[in-house]
């Protein structure tokens, strides 16, 4: 992880960060509303679905709908809120693939973002389950952050306030209302306001957005282990 200090706002309102200690900070929900632009004006575009249930959006990223890597990529970049950038490599450390896995014809997806703390461990973990009468789901995205139920935190700040809340659902169905409305419900927003992306982890979208969390499995892990988080400025990881 490399250490570099840099800071950004919108204009949402965001609890102070206990780790970082900024008075204002990205509004991790308005950031990836403003990526979910060219998703939600041509779905088509990225092989994806937008179905309503109960007032809230509900896009097939990779259940029904095929999904595509293009669709990949913009989940892991909704994923860490709008605050990492996700690409494609054909080198691994400056080496070319081919000569470090001669047989892997896939490139290695990388992520990298100035506010990692934010991104990966208010956002991008996957750290609650959504279990209601049968429908199962692994939640991430910035909804964690409008939620702020997890202990989690309560060490880093970033519980949000916002009219827009957006999350990703690792699932291999599409929530019925009942869940839409009690995941508004827990953001604090209108059913209108919740924006779901759901793609089982086994479709091509499901898979690339799994892969990119790379760098949220080393915060994650620098986590569990106590480690001083505010010590934390940029990361990048493949």
């Amino acid at each position: 992880m490399h250490i570099l200090r840099s800071t950004a706002a919108l204009n949402h309102p965001v609890d102070t960060d206990p780790v970082n200690e900024q008075a204002e900070a990205v509004s991790l929900n308005a950031a990836a509303v403003i990526l979910l632009d060219d998703l939600l004006s041509t779905p088509a575009s990225f092989a994806a679905e937008i179905h309503e249930c109960g007032g809230s959006r509900v896009i097939d990223c990779g259940v029904s709908a095929t999904g595509n890597n293009s669709l990949g990529m913009l989940l892991a970049r909704v994923a860490l809120g709008g605050q990492g950038e996700v690409g494609l490599s054909d080198t691994a450390g400056g080496t070319p693939l081919e000569e470090v896995w001669p047989k892997c014809p896939w490139p290695v997806v990388t992520v990298a973002s100035a506010d990692p703390v934010a991104a990966c461990l208010a956002s991008q973990y996957a750290g609650w389950k959504v279990d209601d009468s049968g429908y199962f789901a692994m939640a991430s995205g910035p909804l964690r952050a409008a939620i702020g139920g997890e202990e989690i935190f309560d060490t880093i700040g970033r519980r949000e306030r916002v009219p827009v809340a957006v999350g990703l659902l690792e699932a291999s169905q599409l929530p019925p209302e009942r869940v839409c409305c009690q995941l508004a419900d827990r953001a604090g927003v209108e059913p209108g306001g919740l924006i779901l992306l759901v793609a089982a982890t086994a479709s091509p979208a499901g898979t690339m957005q799994v892969v990119a969390r790379s760098l949220e499995t080393a915060l994650h892990q620098l986590h569990e282990r106590k480690f001083d988080l505010s010590r934390i400025i940029t990361g990048w990881a493949a």
